[in-house]
Order: structure tokens, then C-alpha cells, then sequence
């Protein structure tokens, strides 16, 4: 039960996260 928490709100951060760093992968390039 507290995995599936901790899941739901990891799971944004982290593709919040990737987001951004594809965005800054993009910029450098």
C-alpha cells in the first residue's frame, strides 16, 4: 500500500525530471 503511494508520486518527479533534462539535452546540443 505505501509502495504504491510512494510509486504515484515518484512516478511525476521522475518524468518531470526527465523532461527537463531532455530539454537541456536539446539546448547544449
Amino acid at each position: 500500500m505505501v509502495q504504491k503511494t510512494i510509486a504515484t508520486v515518484v512516478a511525476p518527479l521522475i518524468s518531470h525530471v526527465h523532461a527537463k533534462l531532455i530539454l537541456f539535452d536539446l539546448e547544449k546540443a
